[in-house]
């Protein structure tokens, strides 16, 4: 009996054993990019021990990182069988269904995880953007607060969940939340849509720009009331323009600053924006920056109709 008992410890040691070594060898090719190498070894190792879940697991993510969904598939439902309440094991499922447009099955993936652990911050966001893809947005908004509230920067949450509150209009408090999301992503595509839905509420604190070949999302020069000092949170606009101007030395700017009632004020905005542009760039050129000012308001089109901007800044660039 004793002898019995030695070598079923013994077993359970080698088997902890090779899935402890399936883990960090899977790790390792998967952190290095060495799918070909993890393929192999897991494979190895599961044809000797398919008891290791965790050999199914990243055998599952290697070929999943290869954009081998269909292979990827029976290795991760393989994972799970071996260990049903593992989480990572669920939600890489879920993504696997997912790379193969199998949303239903997707779906049921996070919500097992969710179940396993209702705070998992993956599980959550992407069952949001379920939900959102569904266009169940009330339950979308739901799972994005519940990661902003664990992980207050998360892109896509923050996006998304404005994004499902315009859908079912409620757009009283957007202003903020799109301006919040620009504040940290003020880059990329998102950006720019951001932008066309502050723009469309009548916010014109972020708009895009064609600067040279590319539409740039820029925050819009900021002043001092009845000043032409530049808030310090504005120059990130004018590193940008400098930046692309010393890349690119054919294109010209037009600076073009509104103030309502006062030419002078919207000439020494248009002076400073030029000399922020030129500060720490010697290459550049002044007679590239070309000066426009007025003493009227900036109209512009807006979902409700022309709004007026008392005071503003618009750049507009050509090429030689």
């Amino acid at each position: 009996m004793k002898s019995v008992r030695i070598v079923a410890t013994a077993l359970t040691l080698v088997t902890m054993l090779c899935s402890c070594t399936s883990y960090m060898t899977g790790s390792y090719y998967l952190k290095n990019r060495k799918y070909d190498s993890c393929i192999d070894e897991m494979q190895r190792s599961f044809g000797e021990d398919p008891q290791d879940a965790d050999a199914a697991y990243f055998l599952g993510r290697c070929y999943l990182a290869e954009g081998k969904a269909q292979k990827s598939l029976p290795a991760f439902k393989k994972a799970v069988r071996l260990e049903p309440d593992n989480a990572e094991y669920n939600l890489w499922l879920g993504i696997n269904h997912w790379a193969l447009a199998d949303f239903e099955n997707e779906f049921k993936s996070y919500n097992k995880v969710i179940e396993i652990e209702p705070d998992h911050t993956s599980a959550t966001l992407y069952l949001g953007h379920s939900y959102f893809d569904r266009g169940k947005w009330t339950e979308a908004i739901a799972c994005y607060d519940k990661v902003i509230k664990k992980d207050p920067y998360n892109p896509e949450a923050l996006f998304n969940r404005a994004e499902a509150k315009w859908q079912i209009g409620e757009r009283e408090e957007l202003t903020e939340e799109w301006k919040k999301y620009l504040d940290y992503y003020p880059d990329g595509v998102r950006a720019m849509r951001a932008v066309l839905r502050l723009n469309s509420l009548g916010d014109f604190s972020y708009r895009n720009y064609l600067i040279g070949q590319r539409v740039l999302t820029l925050k819009t020069p900021e002043f001092k009331q009845g000043k032409s000092d530049m808030s310090y949170k504005s120059m990130s606009s004018t590193s940008v323009i400098a930046a692309i101007m010393d890349s690119n030395k054919d294109l010209k700017i037009n600076v073009i600053s509104f103030v309502k009632g006062d030419k002078a004020l919207a000439r020494m905005r248009s002076i400073e924006i030029r000399h922020q542009i030129l500060a720490g760039h010697g290459d550049i050129d002044p007679k590239r920056i070309l000066l426009s000012w007025f003493d009227v308001p900036d109209e512009v089109e807006t979902s409700e109709g022309l709004k007026s901007i008392d005071e503003t800044v618009l750049f507009i660039t050509e090429a030689n």
